[in-house]
């Protein structure tokens, strides 16, 4: 696997070293639950020096579209991935035993699903709050949805839907969170992806795309 030794923003923009290691930095002694265990982890424990790793960072447990991304790692990415030795985890914001449940609900392996009911790496990554109005009428909401659309017809938004559990978030504030991915190389951040509205996550696509460039 070639090592990249330069960072990527999710608009294409290299930056440099300190930009990259500052990732990690701020990930350190933040503390999350990996849900299969239902204990504590030191987040950057996660994955090693040599590890390629993605942190993919969904809303709240209870959000349509997060149960619907969860779905898509699971059966379009993952299995690329873990071929070629690459982690990923999938971070969302919820008590530690409702992730059992979403586990069960969109199949998503609970030993790479960590949950953060205080949103503590979120805060740390400074990761978008988008406020009350912005979190439901942001114009690039229905233009992902558009996307989507013309992708597949909304078959897999409908799917969502049809078996959604919109549970309610712990903490004030956390309706309004956006999520985001980074990829590392142990504790050089490679790239980046800040969501900007409600749905506008990384797709599946940009993961793969992403993967493809260490190998």
């Amino acid at each position: 696997m070639r090592q990249v030794s330069c960072s990527v923003s999710s608009g294409g923009v290299m930056t440099d070293s300190k930009t990259a290691d500052s990732g990690y930095n701020k990930l350190q002694n933040t503390k999350v639950w990996l849900v299969s265990d239902q204990k504590e982890v030191e987040i950057t424990s996660l994955w090693g020096d040599d590890d390629h790793a993605f942190l993919v960072f969904a809303r709240s447990m209870g959000c349509n579209f997060c149960q619907q991304l969860a779905r898509e790692l699971k059966q379009d990415v993952l299995p690329k991935l873990q071929g070629r030795g690459i982690k990923l985890f999938l971070v969302s914001m919820g008590p530690p035993e409702r992730g059992l449940e979403f586990a069960q609900l969109t199949g998503f392996p609970a030993d790479q699903l960590l949950a953060d009911p205080e949103n503590l790496s979120y805060d740390r990554l400074q990761l978008k709050n988008s406020g009350p109005f912005w979190t439901f009428f942001d114009p690039r909401t229905p233009l992902t949805l558009a996307k989507r659309a013309a992708k597949d017809g909304l078959k897999s938004t409908v799917n969502a839907l049809a078996n959604w559990r919109p549970w309610i978030p712990t903490k004030k504030g956390q309706a309004h969170q956006q999520g985001g991915a980074f990829l590392f190389h142990g504790k050089q951040l490679l790239w980046d992806h800040y969501d900007e509205a409600t749905g506008a996550h990384a797709e599946p696509e940009m993961i793969l795309e992403r993967a493809a460039e260490l190998v």
